[in-house]
């Protein structure tokens, strides 16, 4: 009878010892914190301002990797303008910190000023296999963008130039101004996902710019501007010119930042004397617009437009299709290789001489190794 007593003493005490290790291994994983691309905490509802263009995601244990960056375990959605953007597309990685993963987001500016929702599913388990016990959600609105895309109304991430001239304001010193739509130049069609520019009417002679901080990294930058629609840009004799420019002076400092700012543009304008034929152009600045080379654009309706600074040398090209670019090259001048002065993107608008009628839609400016400290 003792031996029997003994027997089941020793069978319950390794039961409650097995019991004791499953109840350790069944404890719930948990979403510690989310940080976005400017390591500012992202809250579970309503934050704004959020850098989307990547997260760390914390967890409360180790977990099974596979679980986490398996595609359609974490999710990240925005709520689109149109049915021309896509739902953002991501990879996530383990990050150094312990129990921390990166989601990194391709073409983030995309999504600039949008509502967004990250997820986290319940197929995310612990390095255990324990699930987690419901998905973590994330709900906000992206920050500004260096670039733009144009998705939605951006006119808050940049500042329109508004300079006196002889105790006179340029015609269109504020947005109000810009986007007018009997006396301005500018249109948001958040739903084509394009700025319209368009001088039919207004006043001739004239210039505007809208500008934003933004410093190029000394090892390299890009930035490509796609404009669409050219084959219809208006019947006026003379174009106006359009472009964009990295500039080294604020232009608030400025009377007329096209001749007086130091920079390196590239843009659309016309052929004197033809009248009405767009050209690509480079120019580079110290005091006054200098030509480093251009070439016919008037039979391009879809054009992409690029600037790209290998960290020795700087090229400026054109392209048809956004794939294969052609250099734009000329004996007239030269680019600068030193941009550690440079610190504004800036979009230059300039009307004809007489009876502007032009029409010119900037899909978008992507950026890259342009960085800002008040956007992504």
């Amino acid at each position: 009878m003792k031996k029997i007593v003994i027997s089941i003493a020793i069978s319950l005490l390794i039961a409650n010892c097995g019991g004791s290790s499953n109840s350790s291994d069944e404890t719930l994983p948990t979403v510690s914190s989310v940080t976005d691309g400017n390591s500012a905490t992202v809250a579970t509802a309503d934050t704004t301002g959020v850098y989307p263009n990547s997260f760390d995601i914390a967890f409360s244990e180790a977990m099974d990797d596979t679980s986490v960056t398996t595609s359609g375990n974490i999710t990240f959605t925005c709520t689109l303008p149109d049915e021309s953007l896509s739902q953002p597309t991501m990879s996530v990685v383990p990050a150094s910190a312990d129990y921390t993963y990166t989601v990194t987001v391709t073409d983030a500016y995309e999504y600039q000023l949008l509502d967004c929702v990250l997820t986290v599913t319940t197929n995310v388990t612990s390095a255990a296999e324990v699930a987690l016990a419901e998905a973590a959600t994330y709900t906000f609105t992206n920050a500004c963008s260096v670039g733009d895309d144009f998705n939605a109304d951006s006119s808050a991430c940049w500042t329109v130039w508004a300079v006196e001239e002889e105790g006179e304001l340029p015609p269109w010193p504020t947005w109000a101004a810009l986007l007018d739509t009997s006396t301005g130049l500018l249109a948001f069609e958040t739903s084509e996902s394009t700025l319209i520019y368009s001088s039919n009417g207004k006043e001739a002679d004239s210039g505007a710019f809208i500008y934003k901080a933004a410093v190029p990294n000394a090892d390299g930058f890009s930035i490509i501007v796609k404009y669409t629609d050219l084959l219809t840009r208006g019947s006026g004799e003379d174009l106006d010119s359009l472009g964009f420019m990295l500039m080294q002076e604020d232009p608030a400092t400025l009377e007329d930042p096209g001749k007086d700012g130091t920079y390196i543009s590239m843009g659309l304008s016309t052929d004197n004397g033809e009248g009405n034929i767009p050209l690509c152009a480079n120019t580079s600045s110290g005091s006054d617009p200098e030509y480093i080379g251009e070439v016919d654009c008037s039979s391009i309706d879809t054009l992409y437009m690029k600037l790209l600074f290998d960290g020795s040398t700087l090229t400026g090209s054109w392209s048809s299709d956004g794939d294969t670019y052609e250099t734009i090259s000329g004996d007239e001048g030269s680019w600068p290789t030193d941009f550690s002065g440079y610190n504004y993107l800036v979009i230059l608008m300039e009307t004809a001489e007489e009876n502007p009628d032009t029409l010119f839609n900037i899909d978008h400016i992507s950026t890259s190794g342009l960085t800002s400290t008040t956007q992504y």
